[in-house]
């Protein structure tokens, strides 16, 4: 508890001291949303390097490291399992004969992340196709799909290269069991990079929740397409934005730079602050988003920030509400997707994600076509929204069964947000009568 309060009583201050006036102002008005409020920009993808520790006891040798990179970092960083062959299965293949302990082990890992202060776990799959990868992959999908742990993971699933879409592939049941696990469990997200029209920028991505493609300008920053950092990343709320008018909108851009600057400042030595990508991410892009009718003046805008502040800015966009041919037939939908994909991909150089809606009144082979579409019109990452679940007491969010984490409690309630922000849902949690807010009770 202790702990926990520290943690707060520094991201507020941070708020306060750090976050310049206007950026505060933004930040309760709902337009710009800064990911992580902490006294250094830590890495998005925190990669801890098993490959050099012994193997005694693996077990015990796993989750201690686990233990000690969650104590060490209360920041809202992600640890990323990348390669199962040469680095968590390095630590476990002596389980494999037990398969049953392997899962127990995977298990106890996830769970060491749930704790608060919550921390993200992002979990690539699909790369490895050895018999042992097919193997751990399989298992990890089974732990989240009979929910036994609290951990609500960002599970990165990457198509074609690895696990084909073909019916005929071996890994084509590890895909149809992701994709029946996204009907109903949130965080579950496609990696399409390896496509015809993307397969050019595999080696730029950078996998996280929002599926963010860096564009390295120095070579030398980034090695590998996996664990790459982006330093600083801020939103901003498009359909708010857009209510304002267009003006709002550019606004906000300055708004996000100054927080991006400003904190890069107080942290970084000179040598990097050029060169390091700080991220502006347009949040809730639909298809009939006036964004897209202003695409070269807010790309104009970035770039008079960029050397107003001598900082590599870069847009990024997370998409919602992207009609499909399969999803929405007819003639007009069917030029919606690839136009939003070919607007992104010529004016967001940080990247572009489409969210999708799943739930278990959909079929997988109807998440499968969705999914297939998706690749051929140039998605590079997609991925599937379901209801959040969420303890009924303290609202903590966990579709896990048993007692909650935090306060015990063994309900839980469904939250529908209706376009609005988490915060405003949350506020209005208990009126039944309100428009932004509905709780359904499990």
């Amino acid at each position: 508890m202790a702990r926990l309060w520290s943690c707060n009583y520094l991201r507020q201050k941070v708020l306060e001291e750090i976050v310049p006036s206007e950026g505060r102002e933004a930040m309760k008005q709902g337009g710009v949303f800064v990911h992580s409020l902490e006294h250094y920009f830590g890495p998005d993808l925190a990669l801890p390097d098993y490959r050099d520790v012994g193997c005694q006891d693996g077990a015990e040798l796993m989750l201690s490291l686990a233990h000690d990179i969650k104590r060490d970092s209360f920041r809202s960083a992600a640890l990323c399992l990348p390669h199962f062959d040469t680095d968590l299965g390095f630590l476990i293949s002596r389980f494999w004969p037990h398969e049953d302990k392997s899962a127990r082990i995977l298990s106890r890992l996830f769970e060491l992340f749930c704790q608060t202060p919550r921390h993200e776990v992002t979990v690539n799959l699909g790369d490895d196709t050895t018999e042992a990868g097919r193997r751990l992959t399989r298992i990890v999908l089974n732990i989240l799909a009979s929910g036994h742990t609290y951990l609500e993971p960002q599970v990165v699933f990457r198509v074609r290269k690895g696990t084909s879409f073909a019916p005929s592939d071996t890994n084509y049941d590890l895909l149809m069991l992701a994709l029946d696990l996204a009907r109903d469990r949130k965080g579950i997200a496609f990696s399409l990079m390896d496509s015809a029209l993307n397969s050019q920028w595999m080696n730029l991505v950078t996998y996280n929740s929002h599926g963010l493609r860096v564009e390295p300008q120095h070579g030398d920053l980034y090695l590998g397409c996996r664990g790459q950092v982006v330093p600083g990343r801020v939103s901003l709320n498009v359909p708010l934005l857009e209510s304002y008018g267009e003006d709002s909108l550019l606004q906000a851009l300055g708004v996000a730079a100054r927080l991006l600057a400003h904190r890069l400042e107080v942290v970084q030595s000179e040598s990097l602050q050029r060169t390091l990508p700080l991220i502006i991410n347009l949040v809730g892009l639909s298809s009939n988003s006036s964004v897209f009718d202003c695409l070269a003046l807010v790309s104009k805008r970035v770039l008079r920030l960029r050397e107003e502040y001598g900082r590599n800015f870069l847009l990024s966009a997370t998409a919602d509400d992207v009609r499909f041919t399969y999803s929405t037939p007819g003639p007009a939908s069917g030029l919606m997707s690839p136009v939003l994909a070919a607007s992104l991909q010529h004016m967001l150089p940080g990247g572009h994600c489409y969210l999708a809606k799943a739930g278990t009144h959909r079929s997988k082979e109807e998440l499968y076509h969705q999914l297939a579409e998706a690749q051929q019109v140039g998605v590079s990452f997609l991925r599937f929204s379901v209801d959040d679940t969420r303890c009924a007491a303290c609202a903590l969010p966990v579709a896990a069964s048993g007692p909650c984490p935090a306060c015990g409690t063994e309900s839980r309630r469904t939250v529908i947000y209706n376009g609005s922000r988490l915060e405003e849902c949350m506020r209005n949690a208990d009126n039944p009568e309100s428009p932004t807010v509905l709780w359904l009770s499990s």
